[in-house]
């Protein structure tokens, strides 16, 4: 790994914000530590699960609605939600991006902010 590529892994791993990249299917392809520690797994767990894997039904068809209109607009979207995860029930500020990543087409990537436990 390059001196870059570790700085950017430190940077997002020890941020206490929630930060990750699904792919165009939903799935998880990259989260950092605090999004782990939400959803009550480890790194390496939370990868390749989606939102459907973590939340009730009615909260991962809203995340997957938002997901899909950033995908067809391509367009950047903040938003307030409230989620029931395993660790318990959170409020984040989420802001949702398209993102261009070689192998996975129609990928978004998201930084939340908790405002409530």
């Amino acid at each position: 790994m390059t001196h870059k590529a570790d700085l950017l892994t430190s940077f997002f791993d020890n941020a206490d914000a929630v930060m990750y990249m699904k792919d165009g299917q939903g799935h998880f392809i990259m989260v950092n530590r605090r999004a782990a520690e939400l959803a009550g797994l480890s790194q390496e767990e939370l990868v390749g699960k989606t939102s459907y894997d973590l939340v009730p039904k009615d909260e991962a068809d809203r995340v997957s609605a938002v997901d899909q209109k950033v995908r067809e607009t391509r367009a950047p979207l903040n938003f307030k939600d409230k989620l029931t995860l395993p660790s318990g029930e959170v409020t984040l500020l989420d802001h949702k991006f398209p993102v261009s990543i070689d192998g996975y087409p129609n990928a978004i990537g998201g930084i939340a902010i908790v405002i409530s436990e």
